[in-house]
């Protein structure tokens, strides 16, 4: 982990966890440290890890074309963050202003693309700043690139939808966002990795020497998933 994972509690919201976790809801809650750990990729910001999508998938698009959630508001939002001392990475910038990166993505659960409408004050109160861009069809999980003052970055989930405006700062809970990743790389490899072996294995086709590993780490480490009544697992009818 980076450190970044110091100012939140760590964990990961997985989509489709019946194939993964054993768990029958749209998504599951799972501790970083029982996670797999992820095949050697590079990570250079080339996404050259990132094949081309499948027929019959449905790519990450935004949610609209114009208006303040869409690309045509990262300007705005970019010169925001930098009035904050905050700057959003180029690989960032790369992957949400790409459609042949961002549509190689695919999502189970129909998430998609669409910022904030401003940068959400940091809910650790250590002078960084949280950008929504992810988002889950039915409300159920919401991502968050999260930028730091000395210039790192890393990938925070959450269950809480933020828009940045400053009646939110009130209800802003930090153990309610968790980090899942230390880059936007590696939080979309993982992303893309699961959404593919929960396809793969509903389709009844054949995985990859390192989706096969994952998938039998997965399975291994069920029994240290939390009991149910301690999980935040997305089946709440109010999130699902």
């Amino acid at each position: 982990m980076d450190r970044c994972a110091s100012m939140f509690p760590a964990g990961w919201f997985t989509s489709g966890p019946d194939v993964l976790w054993g768990m029958s809801s749209t998504y599951g809650f799972v501790p970083y440290e029982i996670l797999p750990v992820l095949p050697d990729v590079p990570f250079d910001g080339s996404f050259s890890w990132l094949p081309p999508l499948p027929a019959r998938r449905s790519p990450l698009t935004y949610e609209e074309e114009h208006g303040d959630g869409s690309l045509a508001s990262l300007p705005r939002l970019r010169a925001e963050a930098r009035g904050r001392g905050l700057e959003i990475p180029e690989v960032f910038m790369r992957f949400v202003a790409t459609p042949a990166i961002y549509e190689r993505v695919p999502s189970i659960t129909g998430c998609f693309l669409g910022f904030s409408m401003s940068v959400v004050r940091d809910p650790s109160s250590s002078r960084g700043g949280m950008l929504r861009f992810l988002n889950d069809s039915q409300g159920c999980a919401f991502w968050y690139l999260y930028m730091t003052p000395s210039g790192d970055h890393c990938i925070l989930a959450s269950d809480q939808w933020l828009d940045g405006g400053d009646d939110e700062q009130s209800a802003l809970d930090p153990q309610q966002c968790f980090w899942c990743a230390q880059s936007l790389e590696h939080f979309l490899y993982r992303f893309w990795l699961e959404d593919e072996i929960w396809t793969r294995v509903k389709r009844n086709q054949p995985l990859s020497p390192e989706q096969q590993q994952y998938l039998a780490d997965a399975i291994a480490a069920r029994h240290r998933l939390p009991a149910p009544s301690q999980r935040i697992d997305g089946s709440h009818p109010t999130r699902c």
